[in-house]
């Protein structure tokens, strides 16, 4: 499916299957596209409640990806396939300093 519709729905590797469970079926993809489409709203809540709107949330977080599949997508990848660690408030708020 994503192979079809690449801007619309999110890849997955085995990385992100295992890490939800998924058995890598139709039905378990459909129920990642659920996952995805959950995060996505959570995302948009919590730009809204910063005062992003849908359209500037792209630009606001400096990604290029003009999809919110796709910034989900670059969001599992690091942090699931590459294994990267969201970091803490704290030291977000001090890199945010740095850039005041």
């Amino acid at each position: 499916m994503y192979a079809l519709r690449s801007q619309a729905l999110p890849p997955w590797d085995d990385p992100i299957r295992e890490k939800f469970g998924f058995d890598g079926s139709g039905n378990s993809y459909g129920l990642f596209v659920r996952r995805v489409k959950d995060e996505i709203e959570e995302l948009l809540a919590d730009a809204g409640k910063h005062g992003v709107s849908f359209n500037e949330l792209p630009a606001v977080i400096g990604r290029r990806e003009p999809t919110l599949p796709k910034i989900v997508d670059k969001y599992f990848w690091v942090t699931i396939t590459r294994g990267f660690s969201v970091p803490e408030i704290s030291e977000l708020q001090t890199w945010a300093r740095w850039w005041a």
